[in-house]
């Protein structure tokens, strides 16, 4: 709740457009975390508070994954009173990092746990990181599906058909 300082931060995510939170002399935490949440022009950071050991401490987070969207924060002193940068000190808890998985020894990276252009027609979400782990893929043709499409186009057909026939055929009563 106490002021951490004048002055402003520019933060941006990967090579995206920065925008700038001004912080008044009066602002928390609190007050920096909203502004940064409602900013019109936040591009998938969210700001929150976490209560540790350490005291109050402003975390961001962004919704795009991989090390092209990486997290960057400048912080700017304006004003003659206590500057932002006099006490507001920044650390990187969790660097940004890309999925990477090998598939029959190829290494593949991905800015997201979704790979899709990997192995052609298959669509894999990771969910572990585990290196020693090996886990094995079965892929197979999903026939139950194609008979479904086949079943549904032959009785779509065969309705055109009785439709084709009652609309073109000639009843002399």
């Amino acid at each position: 709740t106490s002021p951490v300082g004048e002055g402003s931060l520019t933060i941006s995510v990967g090579s995206g457009d920065p925008f700038v939170i001004d912080v008044s002399d009066t602002d928390s935490l609190t007050d920096i975390m909203e502004k940064i949440n409602k900013s019109d022009d936040n591009d998938g950071v969210t700001a929150t508070i976490i209560n540790g050991e350490l005291g109050p401490q402003l975390v961001l987070g962004s919704n795009k994954t991989g090390e092209d969207n990486l997290i960057t924060v400048t912080a700017a002193n304006t004003g003659a009173g206590t500057g932002l940068t006099d006490t507001f000190t920044m650390t990187e808890l969790t660097p940004a990092k890309n999925a990477e998985v090998f598939i029959d020894g190829v290494k593949v990276v991905s800015q997201s746990n979704t790979i899709d252009e990997a192995i052609t027609g298959v669509s894999l979400t990771l969910t572990a990181a585990d290196i020693g782990k090996t886990t094995t893929i079965t892929v197979s043709k999903d026939s139950a599906k194609t008979k479904s499409a086949i079943s549904g186009f032959v009785e779509s057909y065969n309705a055109l058909m009785g439709t084709i026939k009652d609309l073109s055929g000639y009843n002399p009563d």
